[in-house]
């Protein structure tokens, strides 16, 4: 059984929920939320600049699907104390009234704040290779650019916003 004193603990140990855990791992079965089923989450929330225009698409019941290409760039200094970039590219994939939305108001270099969850496909290809791709299913889009003209006469009061609920 876990021990509850804390005064002779170990330093490669740690307390969690007055459970002693020696080097990360504890019997499981002794912690007090035995049998709880835990939450998870899987969202993503991005920040960056496409890549290219936007490629709007409709499948085969009509449902619209916009394939973006979004960048992420990290800056550092490296052990010289120069300076360092790198680009991540994200496969973003939104359907809907956001995807023609993106469509119809994005292009390249267009800077957005994208929430989404992640999404990977696996398949074998034709050589019988397994293949994986992950993408981020957008639920939620800011554009950050320009304001623009939704209808003729009408400016945006503020950045667009867009969410489909999924």
């Amino acid at each position: 059984f876990p021990s509850h004193d804390t005064t002779d603990v170990n330093p490669k140990s740690s307390i969690v929920f007055g459970f002693t855990l020696v080097a990360g791992l504890a019997d499981i079965s002794t912690l007090p939320f035995q049998g709880i089923r835990m939450q998870t989450l899987n969202k993503v929330t991005l920040l960056g600049r496409l890549g290219r225009d936007p490629e709007l698409s409709y499948v085969s019941n009509g449902l619209p699907v916009c394939k973006i290409s979004l960048a992420t760039t990290d800056s550092y200094r490296n052990k010289y104390g120069e300076f360092q970039e790198v680009t991540e590219w994200h496969s973003l994939v939104a359907f809907k009234k956001t995807a023609e939305n993106c469509a119809q108001f994005l292009k390249k270099g267009s800077p957005i704040l994208v929430e989404g969850k992640l999404k990977t496909s696996r398949w074998e290809d034709k050589n019988g290779l397994k293949q994986s791709k992950t993408e981020i299913i957008v639920s939620r889009v800011l554009f950050l650019g320009e304001k623009v003209k939704i209808e003729k006469d009408q400016d945006s009061e503020s950045n667009l916003n867009y969410n489909d609920d999924f």
